[in-house]
């Protein structure tokens, strides 16, 4: 029998642990900052535009587990490199 580690907020490290067969991290819930930053400002706008925001807004966490870590973790791998996050 095997402990698997699980993580949130998908740093780069992290899913590539995920990635590997052989490590025993089996999943992470990466969120989402652009998404987050996007529907901030959106909200932002419908604000001053004088629309009703709702009091919260979800923007879902995306789980890269072994399964789909590379379909998944790809998008977060290649937006840290982009931004210079090793």
């Amino acid at each position: 029998n095997e402990v698997k580690t699980y993580g949130i907020d998908g740093s780069p490290e992290v899913i590539k642990m995920v990635m590997d067969p052989k490590s025993s991290a089996g999943a992470v819930a990466a969120q989402q900052p652009y998404e987050i930053g996007k529907t901030s400002v959106d909200n932002a706008a419908r604000y001053l535009a004088g629309q009703k925001v709702a009091p919260f807004t979800f923007v879902p966490a995306v789980l890269i587990n072994k399964e789909n870590a590379a379909e998944k973790g790809k998008p977060f791998l290649d937006a840290a490199q982009k931004a210079g996050v090793k």
